[in-house]
């Protein structure tokens, strides 16, 4: 959520502060419900059944990613 910052900007005391557009305040509001939701534990579930449906259980790292999200 940061503005684009090339080195002909580094220094300019506009990005000093941090970005207050209404676009970015809405992606960061977004941001933050979808973290929230996935702190529930049955939304956790429900990534974890979907992700257990894949072929891809077949590979170990997503088997581990499926054990930790069931244990929260």
């Amino acid at each position: 959520m940061a503005r684009w910052n090339p080195p002909m900007a580094w220094g300019a005391e506009h990005l000093l502060e941090p970005p207050r557009e209404q676009e970015k305040l809405a992606a960061l509001r977004f941001a933050l419900a979808l973290h929230e939701r996935a702190r529930e534990r049955a939304e956790r579930e429900r990534l974890a059944a979907a992700l257990a449906a894949r072929p891809e259980m077949r590979n170990a790292w997503l088997r581990r990613l499926v054990l930790e999200l069931r244990r929260g």
